[in-house]
């Protein structure tokens, strides 16, 4: 019980400032915060699993690949952007 009730209380207060000030903020404002924390979380993943990431080999091989799927994956979203454009 000593551990939910600050618990219980700080979900209580995160959604009560979430719900003051979510409305009030710009799509600009959650693009950057969304960057933000994403960029924060990629630093904080790669600095926890330094050794899993150093120790991973058998992606190797595929680094060969990855600039066709890149292009690949590219000219299907300009595809489907020109379609839904162009279309009903």
């Amino acid at each position: 019980m000593e551990f939910f009730l600050p618990g219980l209380f700080l979900f209580l207060v995160s959604i009560a400032i979430t719900a003051l000030l979510a409305p009030k903020a710009t799509p600009l404002i959650a693009s950057f915060l969304s960057l933000a924390f994403l960029t924060y979380g990629v630093y904080h993943h790669h600095r926890l699993f330094a050794a899993e990431y150093r120790l991973a080999t058998w992606q190797e091989g595929l680094k060969l690949y990855a600039p066709a799927v890149m292009i690949f994956a590219v000219v299907l979203v300009i595809l489907y952007g020109v379609l839904s454009f162009f279309t009903s």
